[in-house]
């Protein structure tokens, strides 16, 4: 058995250990995780090579991440699409 699952076991029993109010009383709902809250959705998209080398340098020079900057491109472009056909 390798040095890292010894160690997992090792804390998974300790974890079986602990009293059951160790962690609290504390119910956690899907409805609450800030993933769930943000109405995200997770798509895989295809772009060509040289936009995604600038998009990387942009995210890089700005510290954003490359989805959230995605998504704010898309986001305009839906919004002035829809405000078009209004």
């Amino acid at each position: 058995m390798s040095r890292a699952r010894k160690k997992l076991d090792a804390a998974l029993k300790k974890t079986d250990e602990l009293p059951d109010d160790w962690f609290g009383q504390v119910e956690a709902s899907v409805e609450d995780l800030p993933s769930v809250k943000r109405k995200r959705v997770r798509k895989n998209i295809f772009i060509d090579v040289e936009v995604a080398e600038a998009l990387d340098y942009f995210c890089d020079k700005h510290k954003v991440t490359f989805t959230d900057i995605a998504n704010d491109i898309l986001t305009k472009f839906v919004k002035q699409e829809k405000k078009k056909k209004a």
